[in-house]
């Protein structure tokens, strides 16, 4: 099993002024990302005046913003917790120190779709790298029924809203997910970041494309190139199998996946091109 690192190579350090404690043993690692809530001008360096006047530290801050010069900072040790979630006196939940690394992102959550892209998750990713792989935080989000959310979801800014783990879920998850999954708390940042999540990973090192799973992203050539190898192939296999069956249906197929990147996602399309072939065969008499 590999051995989560206390500092990550490359990056700045801004030490903090205080932790939560000692990372406790027995949960998984989970990287939770933050969104700052800072005006136009706050930078990596600039947001440290908040975070001392709150009394609360996450262990990196970066911003990806778009228009930016992309910048991250670490505060402190993974072996430590962080102090950025709430965690009720008393309460059922280990948070900061529950194996969980913090990120803010400077930003707003409102604006997270707005203000970030691909290419600066992809960047991040790149950053991050280290904090991922075996024994440490997984490539994938949380599960469709725990979303991550803005104001235009209603009223996410509560301890019962839908989005928030349970303790259950939030002892034994080991992915990345936002503030407003933690238990016991009322924030809802980092906003709807979730289709910047396979840039991330890609970023990150995630090499495995498979259906059920988050898949690698990519550049528009890079998948538009994989997705018409991968369609090719079909039709390879499928004109061995069955010749003479190419015809204009198949032209309008290719349009219609290759649109499909624009309209859908890279996992959906991907994964639609991956069954093509399957799909026609068996419809065969």
């Amino acid at each position: 099993m590999t051995t989560m690192p206390d500092w990550l190579p490359g990056i700045r350090i801004l030490a903090w002024a205080r932790d939560g404690g000692a990372q406790v043993d027995g949960y998984p690692w989970r990287l939770v990302l933050h969104t700052t809530e800072g005006g136009e001008s706050q930078t990596t360096d600039s947001a440290q005046a908040g975070y001392s006047a709150r009394g609360i530290w996450p262990h990196f801050t970066a911003d990806i913003r778009n228009g930016k010069t992309w910048d991250i900072v670490q505060h402190g040790p993974l072996s430590r917790g962080a102090t950025v979630m709430d965690n009720d006196a008393g309460g059922a939940a280990q948070t900061n120190r529950a194996h969980c690394i913090a990120i803010e992102l400077i930003g707003q959550a409102d604006r997270a779709r707005e203000l970030f892209s691909n290419e600066g998750f992809r960047w991040l990713g790149t950053k991050l790298a280290p904090i991922f792989g075996p024994g440490l935080v997984q490539f994938h989000g949380p599960p469709p029924h725990r979303p991550f959310v803005d104001a235009t979801d209603g009223w996410v800014a509560r301890e019962d809203a839908f989005q928030r783990f349970t303790i259950e879920e939030w002892n034994t998850y080991d992915g990345v997910c936002g503030h407003c999954h933690g238990p016991e708390d009322e924030h809802y940042d980092p906003g709807k970041v979730d289709i910047f999540l396979p840039s991330f990973f890609a970023g990150a090192g995630q090499t495995q494309v498979e259906e059920g799973d988050i898949v690698v992203a990519m550049s528009k050539e890079e998948f538009e190139a994989l997705l018409n190898t991968t369609i090719d192939k079909r039709i390879d296999d499928l004109e061995k199998r069955l010749p003479g069956m190419m015809d204009q249906a198949e032209q309008r197929a290719r349009v219609k996946l290759a649109l499909s990147f624009e309209k859908t996602n890279q996992r959906d399309a991907l994964i639609e091109a991956a069954k093509l072939g399957s799909e026609r065969a068996a419809s065969q008499p």
